[in-house]
């Protein structure tokens, strides 16, 4: 019995083993730490040629050419270097999703059209082998969301190093996310479903959303005239009175301009802060989302045009456009966690095809913190703010930069990874059977 049990915990525990990172936190700050020579890329203003950037205690305390260093501090000499903050994806399935193949190693998607209850955060995995792997690209928080039916939970900021979930959340909910019903009906012979059945899905579901909002604020009232009890406790209601109260914004997903028109009228009606997060032919509502002061989490810029007519540079262009518009927007890669490590080049991409470049640096620092309420923290190198730094040898947003440091929150973080090791594993190889080979 006692061999079968065994056989059993190593049948059930490989598989959990080998999806784990195996690296540690990076360790508190101790000293004060001083990135001396860099060129600093503050975000917020001016960058600072040959800089120095202070931190204590996890905190910046000072930026400049002349800062008064502590006797006890660790200098680490970045002359030739740059220093930038941390990035930020704002659209992931980071810590919720291993292998897509695998059903075990997945919750971004619970049971149900309406879960606004559900929190991200409660299911991340902090030993997810893609935390390392888009650290090390300079990614040091992301928005990891559900995504299954109308509503399907709330979103939550998190950072790309901890020992567990509550080391790495940063804002928790930040976002309750609403996956926008289609607006677009096939009217094309012999489409299924059919396009009246399309209508009734579509009309049914817009319908969902404004009952589950009206059951919401009757709860509410009742709550507050103090009708309600222990036993009348709502947790699906209960997690939307912060959205209702303005409190945490709503981050509708779409596809087209249809959707984003529709989504923009039933924020209004509800008096819900809206942030539009998608890609497609959204620019083409730029005016409106300029007008209402409406953010944008533009992502997969390399998805095909969705018009006939469209520029096969579509999807490259339109954060100049939203740019040119007024637009508030910043980057995601959506398509798997295994690719939130190309979110520079998505923003490398836009500066190549016209969007300047300090405006694609905020899209990827500064802007995410914002439109999230977390840029009294992040996204810019100042005084007060956390110590998410990255270094690096060249420009960010280049494909050919590399990492050379990080820090979160002042902790010097691991930058290897399962690629690294791979890397260094084959390396060895080749270089045993005689090969030379150059980093």
């Amino acid at each position: 019995m006692r061999s079968i049990f065994g056989a059993l915990l190593l049948h059930l525990g490989l598989p959990a083993l080998l999806a784990a990172s195996t690296q540690i936190p990076g360790a508190a700050q101790q000293t004060p730490v001083a990135l001396m020579g860099a060129t600093v890329h503050t975000v917020s203003g001016e960058d600072v040629h040959g800089g120095t950037v202070l931190f204590t205690d996890g905190v910046i305390t000072a930026v400049g050419t002349d800062v008064d260093i502590p006797d006890d501090a660790r200098r680490i000499d970045v002359t030739g270097r740059h220093v930038y903050p941390g990035m930020i994806d704002a659209a992931s399935a980071l810590g919720l999703s291993e292998i897509r193949a695998v059903r075990a190693g997945n919750d971004y998607d619970e049971v149900g059209e309406l879960t606004p209850e559900v929190r991200a955060h409660i299911a991340v995995n902090p030993d997810s082998e893609h935390l390392p792997v888009a650290r090390a690209n300079g990614i040091t928080a992301a928005l990891t969301m559900p995504s299954g039916g109308l509503v399907p939970g709330m979103a939550s900021l998190i950072r790309m190093d901890g020992w567990t979930t509550e080391d790495l959340v940063i804002e928790a909910p930040a976002a309750l996310v609403v996956n926008w019903p289609v607006m677009h009906i096939n009217r094309r012979e012999g489409a299924r479903p059919k396009p009246e059945e399309q209508v009734e899905r579509r009309d049914a579901q817009i319908r969902q959303l404004r009952e589950l909002f009206a059951t919401v604020r009757a709860y509410r009232k009742s709550r507050k005239e103090g009708r309600g009890g222990s036993a009348g406790l709502d947790l699906r209601s209960e997690a939307l009175i912060p959205v209702l109260d303005g409190e945490v914004p709503v981050l509708v997903t779409v596809r087209d301009v249809r959707q984003v028109q529709a989504a923009l009228d039933w924020a209004r009606t509800e008096g819900v802060q809206l942030i539009i997060g998608g890609t497609g032919d959204i620019w083409r509502a730029s005016a409106e989302l300029a007008a209402h002061s409406v953010p944008v989490i533009y992502w997969n810029s390399y998805n095909l045009p969705r018009r006939a007519d469209d520029a096969y540079d579509t999807g490259y262009t339109i954060p100049l456009k939203l740019f040119e518009a007024g637009v508030e927007f910043c980057f995601a890669h959506t398509s798997s966690p295994a690719f939130a490590r190309y979110l520079p080049e998505e923003a490398g991409r836009a500066v190549a095809y016209g969007l300047p470049h300090d405006e694609a640096l905020r899209a990827v620092t500064l802007n995410p913190a914002r439109i999230f309420g977390v840029d009294h923290r992040l996204g810019s190198i100042e005084v007060g703010k956390e110590a998410t730094l990255v270094v690096t040898d060249g420009d960010l947003l280049e494909l050919t930069t590399h990492v050379e440091l990080e820090f979160i929150r002042g902790r010097q973080v691991d930058l290897s990874s399962h690629h690294t090791q791979l890397y260094d594993k084959y390396r060895t190889k080749y270089e045993r059977l005689g090969f030379s080979l150059e980093k």
